[in-house]
């Protein structure tokens, strides 16, 4: 299964946190959970529709996924030249500023938590798919889906959830 698709659900997952930054009156550290949560469900909700095609109908998610992306790129561009637009900016593609900032490294005033985030999560992927039954799942589907299935798993659910899981990852890196 390949994941083309995943600048598509990275610009959704920016849009959907910018929205959630714009329009969402909370404090600081509440705002960038929000964001966050908004962010990964926008990109896992972006790869739904092809994730659901290829395990059900076997539509190619290269394809599907791929051209999403213009989709995506079209509806951020819309919503920075129109309805989420800075009108008292002078820069024409600029929505309003969100508040909240990412944390920073004390010491490093110039590295956020977004350079860690994903490197904690590439640990965390490995570990699961080195260790656990869902990781061993995955990569025997990688290896042969049909073998796969005459051994019990549910090919088409475990391929609709490693999709809109790259979603959500893709999205949560729109994010930050």
């Amino acid at each position: 299964v390949w994941n083309i698709g995943s600048d598509g659900q990275f610009l959704m997952g920016a849009f959907a946190a910018v929205g959630v930054g714009i329009k969402v009156d909370a404090p600081h550290w509440l705002l960038i959970i929000l964001m966050a949560l908004a962010a990964s469900i926008a990109g896992a909700a972006w790869i739904l529709v092809p994730a659901l095609a290829r395990a059900y109908w076997g539509v190619n998610e290269i394809i599907t996924t791929l051209l999403l992306n213009f989709v995506a790129l079209q509806l951020v561009l819309w919503s920075a030249l129109g309805f989420w637009r800075d009108k008292k900016s002078q820069v024409t593609q600029s929505t309003e500023s969100v508040d909240a900032v990412l944390p920073r490294f004390p010491g490093l005033n110039s590295v956020s938590i977004a350079f860690i985030a994903p490197l904690l999560l590439a640990v965390v992927l490995w570990f699961v798919f080195r260790s656990t039954r869902v990781g061993y799942e995955i990569d025997m589907i990688g290896g042969n889906a049909n073998a796969a299935s005459f051994a019990g798993i549910n090919v088409p659910r475990r391929i609709v959830t490693v999709m809109l899981l790259t979603g959500a990852i893709a999205g949560f890196g729109g994010m930050l």
